[in-house]
C-alpha cells in the first residue's frame, strides 16, 4: 500500500514508452497491471491512474473516449464497493474515529477504536510534504524514541506507519477525488505544482499538502483531564505527588539520553489509575543530536533560551512547579508569573524551599541548575519529609479528582 499505484504508472509508462498512437494498448496494460492483485482497490487505482495521466498530458480526452469501453467499469460505480475500497488506507480499515482530543503545532491526535480488539486508541497523525526533509526526520525520531522508551510515567507506544496522503472525506466535507479533479480542471495550468497545491489547500482549508505522506503513531489513550486543566485548584499533597511522578519520568528520559524539550502541562497526561504519563514527544532529541537539531518550538513560557542540553528540562519543570505551587486569579496573572521566572524573579509567597529549589531549576546560568537526579533527591530530602503525606492515599485522591 505504501507503494500506491505511481509505481505502477511508472513500470508500465517507463517500459513502453507509450505514444499517441499506442494509448490503447498502454490503457489495457495500465488496467491489468492495477487489477492483478485486487479487483475493487484496482478499479480505483485504474481510475485515478487515467485521471493523473491525464493531467500530465500523457493521455488526452480523446485517447479516453476512444477507449471508453475499456475505461468504463460497472465495478468501479458500485458506491457500495466504492466507498470500502478505494485504497482503503490502513487507518481507515482497521480504526474507528470518533473525536479529536489534542492539537498541536505538528500533528492532531485522535481516538480511534481498532476493529479486532475493540479497544480505544490515541492515534497521531501528521501530515507532510513529502519535500519537507527536516519535518520528515523529525517525525522518525519521534518514533525512534518513542518506539524504545518503557517507563511507568511516560505514555505507551504501540506501533506505527505510514501512508500516501490520500484526499478523502476524512479530511474534506467539501469533497472527493471527484471534487479534486472538477477543481483542478478550473486551475492555471502555467504552474502545475502550485495549482494542484492550491486545489489541495482549498479542499483542506487550514494547510497545503502537495504528495504528502501521512504518519500515524499508535499509543496509550488518555482520557482524563491533563495536569493543565487542573493545575491551579490542587492540594498541595496533590501537587507532590505528581511533581514527583513528572521527575520519575524525565530522569528515565535523561538517563537513557534523551531531551523531552516540551515539558509543559497540557503534556503531562493521566492514566486511568491516575498516574502521571508524560507525552507528545514531537520536539524530542537524544542528547548526543540537540545542537544539530537547533533550538526546539516548544511553548514559550516553559522553554528554556539559555541551554541546549538536558538542563531545557529542568527549567520547564521549574516553571511547572510555580504553576503547580500557586494560585493565579486570572490568565493575564499567570503569564506575567511565569514569564517573570526568565528573569529570576519567583514568587515571594511560596514556601522558602520550594522558591529556593525553583531558582535552582531556573537560574540562568545553567551550570548552576540542578541535574535531575539532585533535584529530586533535594525535593525527596527537604520537600516530601516535612509534608508527612501519604502517596498512596493521594494517588487515589487524584484518580478520582482527575
Amino acid at each position: 500500500m505504501n507503494n500506491f499505484f505511481l509505481g505502477d504508472i511508472h513500470d508500465i509508462s517507463s517500459n513502453d514508452n507509450p505514444d499517441k498512437n499506442d494509448n490503447k494498448n498502454f490503457i489495457n496494460k495500465l488496467k491489468k497491471k492495477c487489477l492483478e492483485k485486487n479487483q475493487a482497490n484496482g478499479i480505483f487505482k485504474f481510475h485515478f491512474a487515467i485521471n493523473f495521466l491525464k493531467k500530465l498530458n500523457i493521455i488526452t480526452d480523446e485517447d479516453i473516449q476512444n477507449n471508453e469501453s475499456l475505461i468504463k467499469s460497472d465495478l468501479f460505480h458500485n458506491e457500495n464497493i466504492r466507498t470500502k475500497s478505494i485504497i482503503v488506507p490502513r487507518y481507515l480499515n482497521e480504526y474507528t474515529e470518533t473525536n479529536k482530543i489534542g492539537e498541536g503545532g505538528f500533528g492532531s491526535v485522535y481516538i480511534a477504536k481498532h476493529y479486532l480488539d475493540e479497544k480505544n486508541y490515541a492515534i497521531k497523525k501528521i501530515i507532510i510534504s513529502d519535500d519537507k526533509i527536516k519535518e520528515i526526520n523529525q517525525v522518525i525520531s519521534e518514533i525512534f524514541i518513542l518506539s524504545r522508551l518503557e517507563h511507568p510515567n511516560i505514555i505507551r507506544y504501540y506501533d506505527s506507519w505510514h501512508e500516501p496522503f490520500i484526499l478523502t472525506n476524512e479530511y474534506s466535507s467539501e469533497g472527493n477525488l471527484q471534487t479534486l479533479m472538477n477543481d483542478y480542471d478550473k486551475t492555471d495550468k502555467k504552474d502545475l505544482s502550485r495549482s494542484y497545491e492550491d486545489v489541495l489547500c482549498k479542499l483542506n482549508k487550514k494547510k497545503r499538502y502537495t504528495n504528502s505522506i501521512i504518519f500515524y503513531i499508535r499509543m496509550e489513550l488518555c482520557e482524563k483531564k491533563n495536569l493543565s486543566h487542573i493545575i491551579n485548584t490542587m492540594k498541595f499533597s496533590y501537587s507532590l505527588v505528581i511533581l514527583k511522578q513528572i521527575i520519575a519520568a524525565v530522569k528515565y528520559l535523561h538517563q537513557n539520553g534523551i531531551i523531552h524539550r516540551d515539558l509543559k502541562p497540557a503534556n503531562i497526561l493521566f492514566s486511568k489509575s491516575g498516574s502521571v504519563k508524560i507525552s507528545d514527544f514531537g520536539l524530542a532529541t537524544l542528547i548526543d543530536n540537540v545542537s544539530t537539531l537547533g533550538s526546539s518550538n516548544g511553548t514559550f513560557i516553559y522553554k528554556d533560551i539559555h541551554s541546549d542540553n538536558s538542563s531545557m528540562d529542568i527549567y520547564s519543570i521549574g516553571v511547572i512547579m510555580v504553576e503547580m505551587f500557586c494560585q493565579f486569579n486570572t490568565q493575564m496573572e499567570r503569564i506575567e508569573t511565569l514569564s517573570k521566572i526568565r528573569d529570576g524573579i519567583i514568587p515571594d509567597h511560596l514556601p522558602k524551599i520550594l522558591k529556593k529549589i525553583i531558582t535552582k531549576c531556573t537560574t540562568k546560568n545553567v551550570n548552576n541548575r540542578f541535574d535531575i537526579c539532585e533535584l529530586e533527591y533535594t525535593l525527596n530530602l527537604n520537600v516530601s519529609r516535612t509534608k508527612n503525606f501519604s502517596s498512596d492515599s493521594d494517588i487515589n485522591e487524584i484518580i478520582n479528582y482527575v
